[in-house]
């Protein structure tokens, strides 16, 4: 077993909340257990429908990690922030200080 949790301040599994993405009420709680607020944080996931959906409706800044260059369709969530890989979130990051 991978022991992530040494890189992690908290881990949120929707099974043992018992509620999941795109919910909002998923992303509060992590935001509570970290003791910041929706617009000090930014949620980096790959998926439109459940990631960035679920990111925007808690007001966080949602980054979507489109690795393979998909094109959004008309009604998809509309993310703050698309990056191809991971190596480009920093300089995302470096921007908004």
């Amino acid at each position: 077993m991978v022991d992530l949790e040494r890189y992690f301040d908290v881990i949120v599994i929707s099974g043992e909340v018992g509620v999941a993405k795109p919910d909002a009420a998923i992303f509060g709680f992590a935001l509570e257990k970290l003791a910041v607020s929706a617009d000090e944080a930014w949620f980096i996931g790959d998926s439109l429908h459940t990631d960035m959906a679920g990111a925007k409706a808690a007001r966080l800044t949602a980054v979507w990690l489109n690795r393979h260059g998909s094109k959004r369709k008309a009604g998809d969530p509309e993310p703050d922030l698309e990056i191809a890989s991971l190596p480009e979130l920093f300089a995302a990051l470096a921007e908004a200080e």
